[in-house]
């Protein structure tokens, strides 16, 4: 392959670096550790294609997919679930890909899985805040309005009523005084 190819980088390099990618400090882009993966899948093997898919969705991409040449399918499985695929480009047209590109896209799949995964339930959690923290201003909302339109009205009719009682008790007071 050397000869023919060229020479392709140690392929577990890949999946080092996206270990070390995902143990670096959280970004504000929580898809970060994968963005840039297939240009790295894709130089390392030296392959003109790669894409990573969440479902349907291409989470990363390197190269123009080829018409002329098969595409290797790597399903990404996590805990018995698929969570996307990984595809890649034989390197020329005609070609497949080596048993020994194919194990190491298996191994690496196994990582992207995980952190595909990862990605996915980051999500979830967020978008799950997101919903509590709508619902508890929404809560807020409901409890001041039926602050303001119930009980804010009822407080200030009694205020009123009393204020009447009180000014009829200091009157009938000052009647009977005026009588004694």
């Amino acid at each position: 392959d050397d000869v023919v190819y060229g020479h392709l980088g140690d392929g577990y390099t890949v999946i080092t670096e996206l270990s070390r990618r995902m143990d670096a400090e959280p970004t504000s882009d929580i898809s970060a550790p994968t963005a840039s993966l297939a240009q790295m899948i894709a130089r390392t093997l030296n392959v003109p294609y790669v894409a990573i898919t969440d479902g349907e969705i291409e989470t990363s991409t390197h190269g123009v997919r080829p018409t002329d040449r098969p595409l290797a399918d790597v399903p990404l499985t996590y805990r018995g679930g698929e969570v996307g695929h990984l595809y890649v480009a034989a390197r020329h047209p005609g070609t497949t890909l080596s048993n020994r590109d194919l194990r190491l896209l298996s191994d690496l799949a196994q990582q992207i899985a995980v952190a595909q995964y990862a990605i996915r339930a980051s999500e979830q959690v967020q978008e799950s805040r997101a919903a509590l923290v709508t619902a508890r201003e929404e809560e807020r909302r409901r409890i001041r309005r039926d602050l303001h339109d119930g009980l804010g009205p009822t407080l200030a009719s009694m205020k009123l009523q009393l204020t009447a009682v009180t000014r009829l008790l200091r009157s009938e007071e000052h009647t009977s005084e005026l009588q004694s």
